[in-house]
């Protein structure tokens, strides 16, 4: 028996008596809730329902045909959700709550999104202000690599030139990214609430706005790849001898019951090898950059030539054993004993 909170009017009476979380603009909080109010104000201002209101005025116009509420009578075919349970996949169907559908119930597809991805990428005449305005930072989002600030409707990433927005429901998810500077947009829509999407539209996008390179270095590995491999080999080789050779010297070096830590040289070589190293792990980081602009290591692991990776990888633990190799000869040596 559908209840009171069943209906767009009951759901969002249901808050007078919450109390507030914190005072108005003291700190960011996304609410599904605030879209159910603003599905209210439409209803009430235009007498009409809600899911009527957006066909009219926003799916009819855009063209996008296939889109659909839950209470539409006529509605298109609709992926099986599911969720996972362990390891085990299962279909799931979640109970639906009219009063949510202003927040996470239209149903629709990559094809029919696009209109509405043209439509923030490219307004029209009369649009053109509504989007900016939506576009727009209004409050700093903490704790959200890609979604640093907020607009009206849209996460902002101000250093990227994106505005984006996630969708999770039990047994479906959603991402949607555009890219403002550079027009390009990227719509997932998953039947399963996959934790990654956010990462992999971020993976999509950088493989779109940087294909010409992406492919010059794919084909540049294939070119030269019996050199690569040979290079790898190397590497490995390298690694092995020095990691025995590392080994041998922390042996002996734990046979030294009485080391001179006060040395001037024992400070001096330790204190470089620390901050080596820490020049290393930070070269580490900023090491997909060298290759491809402004790519991150999650994006080097899913669009690098494997090659290229394992040669990366393994020449960084290579400097750092070397490091740590010449670190240990020179206390070895300063803890010599005299003859």
């Amino acid at each position: 028996m559908p209840t009171k909170k069943d209906n767009l009017k009951g759901r969002v009476e249901s808050l007078n008596y919450e109390a507030l979380r914190s005072k108005p603009g003291d700190s960011f909080n996304y609410a599904n809730m605030n879209y159910n109010i603003l599905g209210l104000v439409i209803q009430e201002v235009t007498d009409t329902s809600y899911e009527d209101y957006m066909h009219k005025h926003f799916l009819k116009p855009l063209h996008m045909d296939h889109a659909f509420f839950k209470t539409d009578k006529q509605q298109a075919a609709k992926a099986q959700g599911y969720v996972l349970e362990g390891r085990d996949v299962k279909a799931n169907d979640p109970d639906y709550f009219r009063g949510d559908t202003p927040a996470a119930y239209l149903i629709s597809s990559t094809t029919d999104l696009i209109p509405f991805v043209k439509m923030n990428l490219q307004p029209s005449a009369s649009n053109q202000a509504l989007i900016k305005q939506s576009h727009t930072l209004l409050t700093d989002v903490p704790d959200k690599s890609h979604m640093n600030g907020y607009g009206a409707g849209w996460f902002i990433d101000q250093y990227s030139n994106q505005v984006l927005h996630p969708g999770t429901l039990p047994n479906y998810s959603s991402m949607i990214i555009l890219d403002t500077k550079y027009q390009n947009a990227v719509i997932l829509l998953a039947n399963l609430n996959a934790p990654g999407l956010p990462d992999l539209a971020q993976t999509l996008l950088y493989q779109i706005e940087h294909y010409q390179n992406f492919t010059a270095l794919h084909q540049t590995a294939a070119d030269n790849l019996v050199l690569l491999t040979i290079t790898l080999w190397w590497v490995i080789l390298m690694f092995t001898v020095l990691c025995a050779a590392c080994i041998r010297n922390s042996y002996l070096l734990k046979q030294h019951r009485h080391l001179n830590k006060s040395s001037w040289l024992n400070k001096l070589s330790t204190s470089l090898t620390v901050l080596i190293i820490i020049g290393l792990l930070y070269s580490a980081w900023v090491m997909p950059s060298w290759l491809l602009k402004d790519a991150s290591w999650s994006i080097a692991f899913s669009v690098f030539p494997p090659v290229v990776l394992l040669i990366g990888i393994s020449s960084l633990l290579t400097l750092i054993l070397s490091v740590l190799y010449f670190n240990s000869c020179i206390l070895l040596k300063s803890n010599r004993p005299k003859l």
